[in-house]
């Protein structure tokens, strides 16, 4: 995989910048005011909310969008918002990047996850978490610290509109896309997976 290198990033000062730190408010309410066309937002939260309330509140903005997500874990209640975005077309295209262990540890979940998203997971050995957002106007790199679910301790998370660094990330889950498999990965495949990053 190539680098993204330093100068084929869009000048930090052409960017809109905002700098938020909130422990109560909601997603939505921490993006109000925030135009994300050309931004760099950088957040601070107490945990109040998850990556995915965050991407809703960023949808909100966009409208339908193709969406890539990588988590360590995920609670039920998000990967079913995220199954209802599907649906009703607020996602256009979805693949999630789950870290392998996520089935020994939510053994319940699994099979809920298979249903829901039969085509749109793979597994590898994964602590990244990072989203990406992309639709004619918007190409949204989303860092962070959250996973999937709403853990109350302090997260940050940083959206940049950028479309070198979306397009690197979104080449990150190419690359395991194309290698990987779902939760039935033999440990090869889980493996090959994450060579497949740094090849």
């Amino acid at each position: 995989m190539t680098e993204l290198e330093r100068p084929s990033l869009h000048s930090a000062a052409k960017r809109k910048r905002y700098i938020k730190a909130d422990d109560l408010s909601a997603a939505s309410e921490m993006l109000a005011g925030v135009d994300l066309r050309g931004c760099e937002l950088v957040g601070f939260t107490g945990g109040q909310f998850s990556l995915f309330s965050l991407l809703a509140a960023i949808l909100e903005k966009t409208g339908p969008a193709a969406v890539d997500i990588t988590t360590w874990t995920a609670a039920i209640a998000d990967l079913r918002d995220a199954y209802l975005f599907l649906e009703t077309g607020k996602i256009q295209k979805l693949r999630f990047l789950i870290d392998r262990s996520f089935e020994s540890r939510q053994p319940q979940y699994v099979d809920s996850v298979r249903d829901l998203f039969p085509d749109s997971v793979r597994v590898t050995r994964c602590h990244a978490k990072f989203a990406v957002i992309r639709t004619e106007k918007f190409d949204l790199a989303i860092r962070t610290s959250m996973n999937l679910n709403c853990n109350r301790r302090f997260e940050i998370f940083e959206i940049s509109d950028d479309p070198d660094l979306a397009g690197f990330l979104s080449g990150v889950v190419d690359a395991v896309w194309e290698q990987g498999q779902g939760f039935d990965a033999s440990p090869q495949d889980v493996e090959d997976a994450l060579q497949a990053v740094f090849t």
